[in-house]
């Protein structure tokens, strides 16, 4: 016996879904802006440094201190004591909304620029 793969039904739902997919996708995904500050905290301080100067921060953190870079417009953990370094991987934040979290040590860093983006690095 032969049966088809497919229906009729279904490829009319399967084509319904792929043109949601693509028309959410063409609301809701925006280009990021570039971020123009970035906001800082920690167990003890935080506070928000322009992006737009070179220089570097040492953060006080639960564990000890983390190290931050600023440059050309972009921010990055250099070094910090937690065990996997998760947070040097994620590299350079730039655009509006992007994070990268120190979390042994309980340091946190989020990118701001002139709109805030829909979706963020954590929906992402």
């Amino acid at each position: 016996m032969n049966l088809p793969l497919t229906t009729m039904g279904d490829r009319i739902v399967l084509g319904l879904a792929c043109l949601l997919v693509a028309s959410l996708y063409g609301i809701y995904w925006q280009p990021s802006a570039a971020g123009t500050v970035v906001e800082y905290h920690t167990p003890t301080d935080h506070g928000r440094v322009n992006l737009d100067t070179e220089r570097r921060l040492a953060l006080a953190g639960s564990d000890g201190t983390s190290h931050i870079h600023i440059k050309d417009g972009a921010a990055r953990f250099t070094a910090s004591p937690c065990r996997n370094k998760q947070c040097i991987h994620s590299g350079w934040l730039q655009h509006s909304g992007d994070y990268a979290a120190c979390l042994p040590n309980q340091v946190t860093l989020l990118v701001h620029g002139p709109q805030e983006p829909i979706l963020d690095a954590i929906n992402y």
